[in-house]
């Protein structure tokens, strides 16, 4: 069996957020997690900015387009992911929508984490692969007990497309729980955006956590509930991270979907509470199960099998560019 060429690759920052980060940040975190488990597969693998030497490594991998695009007019070859799901909200006639196909067009490959976002861009899919997102299954860990009275959990970071907009489904949750008479906590980083937001969250057994949580706080919060309810508009992951962090932790999630899979452990249904409340009724039939179901699909689909893919995807463009040079 031959082995494996061990690569230099550099994981180019975003300039935006600390990497890794220790609270809202999911570009960051996957970045950082990419990283760790490409060393543990025996790679060099660094955090990289534009100002150091990009021209020893291997393998470059860039999550924002306006850095894809200038590695392009640096003539560095280069994978891109592309997380940004605002020019499927802006459409195709938008400035965003132009910048990414340029960004995707410079890339040796463009990975998407779902489906539905890759076909957005459909006259240049034979540039994209799909890449879903992994989870650390040891530190989001399988909770150890339930609670009599299951308790619901509404996790995300509103405001991207204005300071009101309900991206993530804090409305549809509050009248999920109300519905189905479970309490509900709802945690967000934007402290504004419940005072500005047209919506009175108030109820008993509702609980509105109003800070950045850091990822020990959110662990501890997925450790405490028992069904994650996320009734997001869009999502560049599919599933995002949050649904696969409360799954690690064991919990069953109820979610809209744009995808065309099955995945053990979610429900997925329209963004409808009446519907919502009926597959959360479905998953309290037989609620060990489909815990059990939840976490088991994790450690099928954590960081170390996402490296597997990337890595396969590396070898071959790095084995392809040593031939052109040679």
């Amino acid at each position: 069996m031959l082995m494996k060429e061990k690569l230099k690759i550099g994981q180019i920052h975003t300039g935006t957020i600390r990497i890794p980060p220790n609270g809202w940040g999911a570009v960051e975190e996957i970045i950082w997690q990419y990283c760790n488990a490409l060393k543990r597969k025996g790679h060099t693998c660094d955090i990289v900015t534009f100002n150091q030497n990009l021209e020893d490594y291997d393998i470059l991998h860039v999550h924002m387009a306006n850095q894809a695009i200038e590695l392009k007019k640096r003539n560095l070859p280069h994978f891109f992911t592309d997380h940004d799901i605002c020019p499927l909200v802006q459409g195709i006639e938008s400035e965003l929508y132009k910048q990414h196909v340029e960004a995707i067009k410079g890339s040796i490959k463009t990975f998407f984490a779902s489906f539905y976002y890759a076909q957005f861009y459909r006259p240049y899919y034979y540039r994209t692969r799909y890449m879903p997102h992994g989870v650390d299954t040891e530190f989001f860990s399988k909770k150890d007990n339930t609670n009599e009275k299951k308790r619901l959990l509404c996790v995300g970071k509103n405001g991207m497309w204005g300071d009101t907009h309900d991206c993530k489904g804090f409305e549809e949750a509050h009248k999920i729980a109300i519905e189905a008479k479970l309490p509900l906590t709802i945690a967000g980083p934007n402290e504004k955006w419940f005072e500005d937001h047209d919506y009175d969250f108030r109820g008993e057994d509702i609980n509105i956590i109003n800070k950045n949580l850091t990822k020990e706080e959110l662990r501890d919060l997925y450790h405490s509930h028992d069904i994650l309810v996320h009734m997001a508009t869009v999502e560049s992951g599919q599933p995002c991270l949050v649904i696969l962090e409360a799954m690690s932790c064991g919990l069953p999630v109820v979610a809209t979907y744009r995808d065309p899979m099955i995945i053990p452990g979610v429900k997925f249904v329209w963004r409808v509470p009446s519907l919502a409340v009926k597959a959360i009724g479905s998953i309290l039939k037989q609620y060990d199960s489909f815990s059990e179901q939840a976490r088991n699909y994790t450690e099928a689909e954590n960081w170390d099998v996402v490296a597997d893919r990337l890595e396969d995807e590396y070898l071959f463009a790095h084995r392809i560019q040593k031939k052109r040079k040679s």
